[in-house]
């Protein structure tokens, strides 16, 4: 799983779209986020952590997230003087092009107005809320009495600090995942940085992380990029597994099969190549009653083979009925004890399994 935090900065530019670091309108960039964002979430691939005073900080500051709204407003409400000039120079469709405007511009307002909503309903109702302890309010306290950061440059993170270090008893709570991963965006490089390096929590913030896999992005496009990288690596890890998981198997020899102190195993990840006696298919229930018939050639094969973690005993799968067997020892005739095909290991230079033509029931 992938846990996003956003500081109250980056929630801002959820609602309105402004680029607190350039104060840049980034057009409808928020709005693309937002469902991006939402889309994680409803298909369970990223959880967004927020607390209390992350919510409380939203209340307090949302007013900020109408800056779009009251550009637009002012807009709108005094186009004429602008148009005037314009019929000046142009006679024709101006008033058909000055209501295009108007329109275009409420269309915008009650768009954004509906945005924000999204954004409130998005935190309150489909982020995980995450409690502020009571000893992580004392450590956040002391971390400012002390002028450790977020707090080094005297400015008041209390809320900021408070999502990044709730984090951290968050995620003591979770049972451990190597697909677990988490990222920290906040555009706060004075407080969340040493100023140096950008790209990096600062120095006091990573001790107090400690052994925490907790990533820093300065703006939130870069996180949902990082994001979905990482979904990548997590798919491929997980293929991965459920590879050696059907790849895998408990050991069968006679060293192991009785041991009760432990489980021995293995995973069949090589391959051996299939040859045959005769490189012709035979109906071992015919016993090649017709040989005036033509004959299908064998198809080439390969088998799974390794060996037991434990007592390294090869074993592989018959070419014949994918049954496990474990081969004692590797110079001699053996016989799949559940299709009784006969089968031997042969050491070449390119080593194979030879598989003779004969069962071992119809050689009886």
């Amino acid at each position: 799983m992938i846990y996003l935090a956003l500081d109250t900065n980056i929630w801002l530019y959820l609602a309105n779209g402004l680029d607190p670091i350039s104060n840049k309108d980034h057009g409808n960039l928020h709005f693309e986020l937002i469902d991006r964002l939402r889309d994680f979430v409803q298909r369970a691939e990223i959880t967004i952590l927020v607390n209390e005073v992350i919510i409380s900080e939203w209340e307090r500051n949302k007013e900020h997230a109408k800056h779009r709204i009251e550009k637009l407003k002012r807009k709108a409400e005094n186009p004429k003087q602008a148009f005037a000039e314009i019929k000046r120079y142009v006679s024709r469709n101006v008033d058909e092009i000055e209501k295009e405007f108007i329109a275009g511009l409420v269309r915008d307002i009650e768009l954004n107005e509906e945005h924000i909503v999204k954004v409130e309903t998005f935190l309150k109702e489909e982020c995980q809320i995450i409690p502020v302890r009571d000893e992580l309010k004392i450590k956040v306290f002391n971390l400012s009495i002390s002028g450790k950061a977020p707090f080094h440059n005297k400015k008041n993170n209390i809320a900021d600090a408070s999502i990044l270090f709730s984090i951290v008893n968050y995620l003591e709570g979770l049972t451990y995942s190597g697909d677990n991963q988490v990222i920290f965006v906040s555009n706060n490089t004075e407080d969340f940085t040493d100023g140096k390096n950008k790209d990096e929590f600062h120095p006091d913030i990573q001790k107090e992380l400690g052994n925490k896999n907790i990533q820093y992005q300065r703006v939130l496009p870069s996180a949902l990029e990082l994001s979905e990288t990482i979904l990548l690596q997590i798919e491929e890890h997980r293929k991965h597994e459920a590879w050696l998981e059907s790849v895998s198997f408990s050991c069968i020899s006679n060293l192991c099969v009785h041991s009760e102190s432990f489980t021995p195993w293995g995973y069949l990840d090589k391959e051996l190549e299939v040859k045959y006696e005769s490189n012709e298919t035979i109906d071992p229930d015919q016993l090649d009653l017709f040989p005036e018939l033509p004959r299908q050639p064998k198809e080439s094969k390969k088998i799974g083979i390794s060996e037991c973690v434990i007592c390294s005993t090869t074993h592989l799968l018959c070419p014949d009925c994918d049954e496990l067997i474990s081969v004692e020892d590797e110079t001699e005739k053996l016989s799949c004890p559940e299709c009784q095909t006969q089968i031997q290991i042969i050491h070449d230079q390119d080593p194979f399994l030879l598989v003779y033509d004969l069962k071992e029931d119809l050689i009886a």
